[in-house]
């Protein structure tokens, strides 16, 4: 669910497209998750990750009866005696506050609604300066000067990864403004229950976008994703917290509410997401 958030100097996510979800990819028909297999736990960590590579564990970790993984901006927590883990670090423990108790601004949704609202994973694109190799194709293989080691450079547009920069989408959910594509990651992790709560706490970091975190509550399950920075643009806002429509804009962003805007809008913004941790 974060990086678990605790790491305030955890780079913000400038990319989108990280790595995809592939056939445990949720849709944005809630009705096709209900059957399909769930994403697991442990390629939480992988997901988009802004955690160093050396620091992944191989398992999710255990706290109190819950076993959750976090890839830096996100988290997800199961109760499920099943799931192999590993004991929690203690730079992760501050991931009990997303864990323990119902926040008194919990209300209940449709997950289906939710799920809706969220839409699919996205799916990764091949970045086009490379066509996918992660390698610049046009330039010439370097070899050191010192050890005669040749190496292919990798791509300046994609970082090496192949992968081309998709934007991020924005939501408003219960008064915070979150990247849309990771909450559907998340919810491919988790049971497709049908009713939900959905409550804004406060995040475990100082570094998450304006301070709060989403946190959403299933039967034996938890997901907590980062607020965004600086969220612009027209936002769709869930259903439950849509303010009235005769609402002036002016008024609301003097208030600082979020815009109203139509669940089903489709325009695509720019962000940067806060960090979970």
């Amino acid at each position: 669910m974060t990086n678990d958030m605790p790491d305030d100097d955890l780079p913000r996510i400038e990319r989108s497209g990280r790595s995809g979800a592939g056939d445990h990819a949720a849709t944005g028909d809630a009705s096709s998750h209900a059957g399909s297999r769930m994403t697991p736990l442990v390629d939480v960590f992988q997901y988009r990750s802004v955690l160093a590579i050396d620091t992944r564990p191989s398992r999710p970790w255990k706290l109190g009866p819950w076993a959750f993984a976090s890839q830096g901006h996100f988290l997800v927590a199961v109760q499920d005696d099943t799931i192999a883990t590993e004991p929690t670090p203690e730079n992760r423990l501050q991931a009990r506050r997303y864990l323990d108790g119902v926040p008194p601004n919990a209300r209940p949704v449709s997950l289906s609604a939710l799920r809706i609202f969220v839409g699919p994973v996205d799916s990764p694109v091949a970045c086009d300066d490379c066509d996918g190799t992660g390698y610049q194709i046009a330039a010439d293989t370097f070899v050191c000067e010192h050890c005669g080691h040749a190496t292919r450079l990798p791509c300046e547009e994609c970082d090496g990864d192949g992968l081309a920069e998709v934007p991020i989408r924005l939501g408003w959910i219960a008064d915070v403004p979150v990247n849309l594509g990771l909450l559907a990651y998340a919810l491919t992790c988790v049971p497709a229950d049908a009713d939900c709560q959905i409550a804004s706490v406060e995040s475990v970091t100082k570094s998450s976008g304006n301070g709060l975190a989403l946190l959403v509550i299933g039967r034996a399950w938890r997901i907590a994703v980062m607020s965004v920075r600086d969220p612009v643009g027209k936002v769709p806002v869930f259903p439950s917290v849509v303010p009235a429509a005769t609402c002036e804009l002016s008024t609301l962003a003097a208030a600082g509410s979020p815009p109203p805007s139509s669940p089903d809008s489709s325009m695509r913004v720019k962000a940067s997401s806060g960090d979970v941790e």
